[in-house]
C-alpha cells in the first residue's frame, strides 16, 4: 500500500506518534459507573469534585470543580491524559487542551483548600 502522500507516510512512523492508546473504552467506562447528575452544579450539594489539569497550549493550571460546572467524562479523563502514559491530550473547550495535573501540580491540594473557607475538610487522595 502506497501512501498518497507525506503525512500518510509520516503516520506510519512510531517515532513520530504522540499517543497510542484511545480514550473511548474509558469514557464508556465513565458513563456506566459515574453518575453526573449528581455532580451538576448546587451549592446545596455536599458532594464536590475538584480536579486539576494543565492547559496544553500555555502551561497554566486548569481547575473543573463541580460546585461551578457540570463534569463530564472529557473533564475527568483531561487529568489523566500524559504522553508518557501513551495518552492523548484532550480538547476541553474550544482550543482548550488539557494534559495530566501532574505536570504542574502533582495533588490538587491548594485548589481544595482555596475551594471553601471551611476549617474542617474532608479529603480523599
Amino acid at each position: 500500500m502506497q501512501p498518497e502522500n507525506l503525512f500518510e507516510l509520516d503516520k506510519m512512523i512510531p517515532l513520530n506518534w504522540t499517543h497510542l492508546y484511545d480514550h473511548k473504552p474509558l469514557i464508556r467506562t465513565l458513563e456506566k459507573y459515574v453518575d453526573y447528575n449528581k455532580l451538576k452544579p448546587d451549592p446545596s450539594n455536599s458532594t464536590r469534585l475538584i480536579l486539576t489539569a494543565v492547559n496544553v497550549l500555555n502551561s497554566r493550571a486548569l481547575t473543573f470543580d463541580s460546585r461551578t460546572q457540570q463534569i463530564k467524562p472529557k473533564h475527568i479523563l483531561g487529568t489523566s491524559a500524559y504522553p508518557l502514559y501513551n495518552f492523548p491530550w484532550l480538547e476541553i473547550e474550544i482550543e482548550v487542551y488539557a494534559w495530566n495535573g501532574g505536570l504542574f501540580s502533582n495533588t490538587p491540594l491548594r485548589e481544595v483548600l482555596d475551594a471553601s473557607p471551611i476549617l474542617d475538610k474532608i479529603n480523599f487522595w
